[in-house]
């Protein structure tokens, strides 16, 4: 079977639109820059953690998949992060299902033009702590809290 006349275009739409959804995203006011000028950071979460929502000093973005590009300087971050915590009803019952549970974290680190950082929480049940990483997590730049806002049942 091959692909013929306008649908060609909408593979080519379709793969474009793929593509763009993993892109880094702007995360500061302004003009575009060069990405030599700006700070890299991204999210990756421990025990199937997600970003809900994220907030680069004061300013609200739309949750970001591969990244954001940020202005150098003093970073204040607030994240909202779900973390899957598996519950089951006894030891002896097989019956299980997944709560997630939702952080409201903050937390600051100051950041260098051409350089790359992780955000990550860390939880495990009641408490989760964000962390500011660089450098396949070699260097601890910064640190912020976080209080559990809500439970919700997954499946």
């Amino acid at each position: 079977m091959s692909i013929k006349g306008g649908h060609y275009w909408l593979l080519l739409v379709a793969m474009l639109f793929g593509l763009s959804s993993c892109a880094a995203k702007k995360g500061y006011p302004g003009p575009e820059r060069d990405t030599s000028e700006l700070s890299y950071l991204y999210f990756r979460g421990d025990q199937g953690a997600s970003i809900a929502s994220i907030t680069v000093n004061g300013e609200g973005l739309s949750v970001f998949t591969a990244g954001i590009y940020i202005l150098p300087g003093l970073q204040e971050i607030a994240l909202s992060v779900d973390i899957p915590v598996e519950q089951c009803w006894s030891a002896e019952s097989a019956t299980c299902s997944v709560i997630t549970r939702r952080f409201e974290c903050t937390g600051s680190f100051e950041s260098l033009p051409a350089e790359e950082y992780r955000a990550t929480v860390r939880g495990i049940a009641e408490s989760a702590s964000l962390q500011f990483l660089k450098d396949d997590d070699l260097y601890f730049l910064g640190g912020g809290s976080c209080t559990r806002s809500r439970s919700f049942f997954t499946y």
